[in-house]
């Protein structure tokens, strides 16, 4: 009865590691859409990186890939939930992600267990889901991820980014402008801003660093808590022994707010 117990053992161990071999699907995805002027288009991960490109071009296209060690190529399925013909919502969807929409994705939900490794008992999986979107420079972009990068090139009409943990990297961009992470870096150049594009850029363990255009008004407000804050742009200072951490002011006429806060970590501004 020992041998036997034994000779099981090694059988599941043996299936575990056959389980965990990297295996990835290059093409789990693709939507193509031809979009207005002005459409907004959400994109939402729950674990994976998400690459935005402009292009001169109608359509929006989505690709996705897939990876995973312990799970399988069904873990992960995409969703695309139209609204009202200008609003789409792509999503990577796991067990437990929710709804594709505006309210309701919960992104992927990790459930582990020692028996979840040999998958007899319990089904776990570590899949993991690679967006890459090539959209019209001319629509909003809204990305979202739990755990990866986000990165954002030439999008013309506003960008809204959140990771939570993952660097949110903006390039190229114009229009009203919202990054977020919890733990990461941010980094944004912007080409042009109007009058009342709003600029707000969030992270609580990493730096800011932030491009403006030369003539960039508002109400500004740039802190930190454990850091220092840096700025081209001429901003009354509150300074101690341990460097300036928070500058705000007035430049120009406009009212637009421009915020930027970090708790562990520094904001840089420069003028681009």
């Amino acid at each position: 009865m020992r041998y036997y117990r034994l000779a099981v053992l090694a059988a599941l161990t043996l299936a575990g590691a056959a389980c965990a071999r990297p295996h990835t699907d290059d093409n789990a995805f693709d939507w193509a859409q031809q979009l207005a002027p002005g459409a907004i288009v959400h994109l939402r991960n729950g674990n994976g990186k998400i690459d935005v490109r402009a292009v001169n071009a109608p359509s929006a296209h989505v690709h996705a890939m897939t990876h995973w060690r312990r799970g399988r190529a069904s873990d992960i399925h995409f969703t695309v939930t139209n609204v009202d013909g200008r609003e789409y919502y792509v999503c990577a969807m796991w067990r437990a992600s929710g709804e594709c929409g505006e309210t309701g994705y919960r992104g992927a939900a990790r459930h582990w267990s020692i028996l979840s490794i040999f998958s007899l008992f319990h089904h776990g999986t570590d899949a993991t889901a690679d967006l890459v979107a090539d959209l019209p420079a001319n629509v909003v972009v809204d990305a979202q991820t739990g755990n990866g990068a986000v990165t954002l090139d030439g999008a013309s009409d506003g960008v809204r980014a959140r990771a939570t943990n993952g660097t949110v990297f903006a390039t190229h961009v114009a229009g009203p402008v919202h990054l977020h992470t919890v733990n990461g870096e941010i980094r944004l150049s912007a080409d042009s801003l109007a009058p009342t594009d709003s600029v707000d850029l969030s992270t609580v363990n990493g730096m800011i660093q932030a491009q403006l255009p030369q003539q960039t008004d508002g109400e500004w407000d740039l802190r930190v808590t454990n850091g220092v804050v840096k700025s081209d742009f001429p901003l009354p200072s509150e300074s101690s022994r341990r460097g300036t951490r928070h500058l705000s002011g007035q430049i120009g006429t406009s009212t637009r707010p421009i915020d930027m806060r970090a708790v562990n970590g520094m904001i840089e501004v420069k003028r681009k």
